[in-house]
């Protein structure tokens, strides 16, 4: 963990899953008064996170939000208020179409998601009842390929560790142009070369010109390491992997003790 600094924001990035989502996928205990409180004092409140627009309608809904939101890991930039979408990253597609290939071989579940919705052709029960409860908006297909001319801004390969690590030697083995971060204990996201949460919240920046120095981020978990590693001041979940806290300024109590409004009253000091 890094030295506690005193600093004000402008802006305040937070991660869902793990963050401002309880374990059952349900807001973090007393994170809407909070942010209610730190949008009263003029900090702006954006969303930076591994789900696409369909998976956050709930999040956006519930917490009145109306900013900007870093969606797909860093790959889609979306403005709530004006319903737009100001930058995306999509897969390339003759990468794609092999990384289906290569899950289909390793008997991996390969998910791809585009701004609404996500697709997979191999069902599997136990993640059909998880998505469900997370409120994944999923449609399951006969042939993935056919998802490629929608042009899929994320993958995520999701299954047992043995069959992630055969797909991911394949992928390294054949040189494909992803960029690759554990997104959970068993699923990687996989996006465009050069694109992560890192990217995202510069891109965030960029169009809010605000310096990466008045923006605060709160995250959990190891795709979240490129934003921490960008931004000047981040605060980590209590049920964050070590490698996570390490780069953190501060340390939250876990997502199902209310951590994120922990984390959002010490941004704004009160």
């Amino acid at each position: 963990m890094k030295n506690k600094q005193n600093r004000s924001f402008d802006l305040v990035a937070i991660d869902c899953d793990g963050t401002l989502l309880n374990t059952d996928k349900t807001i973090s205990d007393g994170a809407k008064e909070a942010i209610d409180q730190v949008k009263a004092t003029g900090v702006e409140i954006a969303l930076i996170t591994g789900r696409n627009l369909g998976g956050v309608t709930f999040i956006v809904s519930e917490l009145g939000l109306d900013g900007l939101i870093v969606g797909c890991g860093g790959a889609v930039l979306y403005d709530i208020k004006t319903s737009r979408t100001i930058e995306w990253h999509p897969l390339p597609k003759n990468e794609t179409a092999e990384l289906i290939r290569i899950c289909r071989r390793q008997d991996a579940l390969l998910v791809l998601e585009n701004l609404e919705y996500s697709a997979y052709e191999k069902a599997v029960d136990e993640k059909e009842s998880q998505d469900r409860a997370a409120k994944f908006n999923n449609r399951k297909v006969d042939d993935l390929m056919q998802v490629i001319d929608e042009n899929p801004i994320k993958a995520v390969l999701v299954g047992e560790p043995e069959a992630i690590q055969a797909a991911l030697a394949e992928i390294e083995s054949l040189q494909l142009s992803f960029n690759l971060a554990m997104s959970g204990p068993n699923s990687v996201d996989i996006l465009a070369k050069g694109i992560n949460k890192g990217s995202g919240l510069r891109a965030l920046a960029n169009v809010r010109n605000i310096p990466l120095e008045r923006i605060a981020v709160i995250g959990d978990w190891l795709n979240d390491l490129d934003m921490f590693k960008a931004s000047h001041f981040s605060i980590a979940m209590g049920n964050a992997p070590e490698e996570l806290k390490a780069e953190a300024d501060l340390i939250a109590p876990t997502n199902d003790e209310g951590g994120v409004a922990w984390a959002l009253r010490e941004i704004i000091g009160s």
